[in-house]
């Protein structure tokens, strides 16, 4: 078997080192555009059997000279890319796996079913954590169990020695952070599916030390199709991601100013995105290295 990994990010060059080393694969080639996120990855995966390479997932057609010769594709990419890799893949009949996080994103993919079965093609958007394993962990529990009125999901992958002035350790895209906090989340209510916005219904939450008191707020994509697979048979659904205190107001303070929006602005005689510029920051100045804890 062969395999595509698309992005030699953190998340991407985690998935190629365990399909190398714990999958009985013949291959895996990680493809990356920037030349330092490659180089790193070379560096941490020298001593496996990983084939790190330049591609560009916006060349759509060097990429499926790659493809066409593998059996899978997993996309470790921001979700921007993932419904023409889904698109890509049916063409060449090669499977494909994402880790999703964007609603609208994940809706198109749905649609390509019948292409997807026609061409004997497995789609399996939303795929990491939280969209992904959270969704499993929830159809098992509930499966085992006569009634289930409510699910009330609480998630975070938090660092366990925070710094200002977040409290909070990239573990994957600042595209797909900031993806969470401003697009809308999705909940289940009387056989309703509603749209709310993201960091409102702020709550306390009690852990036993050192975490102590934390806080938990909407956010949008951790509870992926979730809330259309139990409309029949749960009364209630959301999700909710945890944050240390003071976090949520934090990130809405600075998504109140602006800096989370996509159209470009004119600053200093060029034309730029705030949202290029705050996951830009994001990286400068927030960890991203660290023990961490889910």
């Amino acid at each position: 078997m062969k395999i595509l990994v698309l992005g030699a990010g953190m998340m991407g060059r985690a998935i190629a080192y365990d399909l190398s080393r714990f999958c009985a694969v013949d291959e895996v080639i990680l493809g990356e555009k920037d030349k330092k996120t490659l180089l790193k990855a070379r560096q941490i995966l020298q001593d496996t059997g990983v084939k790190p390479r330049t591609m560009n997932a916006e060349n759509l057609s060097s990429v499926k000279r790659v493809v066409q010769k593998g059996d899978i594709i997993i996309s470790a990419l921001p979700y921007i890319y993932n419904y023409r890799l889904a698109q890509l893949a049916i063409q060449t009949r090669t499977h494909f796996i994402d880790l999703g996080g964007n609603n609208t994103v994940v809706q198109n993919e749905r649609r390509l079913f019948t292409k997807a079965e026609k061409n004997e093609v497995t789609i399996i958007p939303d795929s990491g954590l939280a969209p992904g394993l959270v969704s499993i962990i929830t159809h098992d529990v509930v499966d085992q169990l006569d009634t289930v009125k409510s699910v009330r999901l609480r998630v975070g992958g938090l660092p366990q020695h925070p710094q200002p002035p977040l409290n909070y350790q990239i573990v994957f895209s600042p595209y797909g952070l900031i993806n969470e906090y401003v697009e809308d989340a999705l909940i289940l209510e009387k056989g309703k599916i509603l749209s709310k916005k993201s960091l409102t219904e702020l709550e306390s939450l009690s852990f036993p030390k050192p975490f102590g008191t934390m806080e938990a707020f909407l956010t949008s994509g951790g509870c992926s199709t979730l809330p259309y697979t139990y409309q029949q048979t749960i009364q209630y659904l959301d999700y909710k991601t945890i944050r240390y205190p003071g976090h949520c107001e934090k990130m809405n303070s600075i998504l109140t100013m602006g800096f989370a929006e996509e159209k470009k602005i004119a600053c200093a005689g060029q034309m730029v995105s705030p949202r290029d510029v705050f996951a830009s920051l994001l990286l400068k100045n927030i960890p991203t290295t660290g023990e961490d804890v889910v």
